[in-house]
């Protein structure tokens, strides 16, 4: 899917993530997507829509994948991208 395209899909599928925008908006990469707050305030069923810290708190990965959680993670690897933590508080989305 193309960037733009799935910025829309995500803010709409996504409505407590705010911010969800181009990654040059904020100053990254023009290829990615920047993931507003999904580190910091962000929610899905009430979880946070990433948690640097999820492994610890959920080692068994049924809510968070590598620190995202799966129903965003699903979103964007069924539409061929994938999330990386840049940092704590910063989530990105890149087309694999």
């Amino acid at each position: 899917m193309k960037r733009l395209a799935l910025i829309k899909a995500l803010q709409k599928a996504f409505p407590e993530i705010h911010n969800i925008a181009p990654g040059e908006d904020y100053g990254w990469n023009p290829k990615c997507i920047f993931l507003g707050d999904a580190a910091e305030g962000g929610t899905i069923d009430g979880e946070a829509a990433c948690n640097y810290y999820g492994f610890d708190i959920d080692p068994q990965e049924t809510v968070w994948v590598l620190g995202v959680h799966r129903k965003l993670r699903d979103f964007l690897d069924e539409r061929g991208w994938y999330v990386e933590c840049q940092d704590p508080g910063t989530y990105m989305a890149w087309e694999k």
